[in-house]
């Protein structure tokens, strides 16, 4: 058998998952490969979010072309975690200039709050708000309305915070 001329390493094989667990955050960053298109599109919303109103963006592309990987590391870079959000911060001294302007742009002090939420079958409305909930640790009743209702916008706004919502396989929905 002859041996193909290029090995691809198994953990490069594996598609990006956003809602990874923190101890798989270090791994996740050592091995994240920050390529030009992930620093042009870390620069280019960061520059769009430092220069207009616009709080809402996708990352379109077929299966297997980054979005999930840039999303879980932009996640990292904007995390309420110092230790992620440090180590993530260390792979854009790579990307010559723009470390200083992605924290800027976002104006990062304490980090924002970061929810990750991957689409499944159920019902969206639920499913994102239960994610919301989860990362945030507010307690909550599905089978109470108010409790599920009414809880997140005064948490939110007593936090006084920045927050990202992250949805990921949308099309589920």
């Amino acid at each position: 058998m002859t041996q193909l001329p290029i090995n691809i390493n198994q953990r490069y094989k594996s598609s990006t998952r956003i809602d990874t667990n923190q101890a798989g955050f270090k791994p996740f960053i050592d091995d994240f490969i920050l390529h030009g298109t992930a620093i042009n599109i870390l620069d280019t919303i960061s520059q769009d979010f430092a220069g207009s109103a616009q709080r809402a963006y996708t990352l379109t592309g077929p299966y297997g072309s980054g979005k999930s990987t840039i999303a879980l590391y932009m996640s990292g870079l904007l995390s309420k975690r110092k230790v992620e959000r440090d180590y993530a911060t260390q792979k854009l001294h790579q990307a010559h200039g723009l470390l200083d302007n992605f924290s800027s742009r976002f104006n990062i002090k304490r980090g924002w709050e970061v929810v990750k939420h991957v689409c499944g079958l159920e019902a969206p409305a639920n499913a994102i708000l239960i994610s919301i909930y989860n990362s945030l640790n507010i307690e909550f009743d599905l089978d109470n309305d108010e409790s599920v209702a009414f809880v997140l916008p005064g948490r939110m706004n007593s936090r006084n915070e920045n927050s990202t919502i992250w949805l990921d396989e949308i099309t589920f929905y």
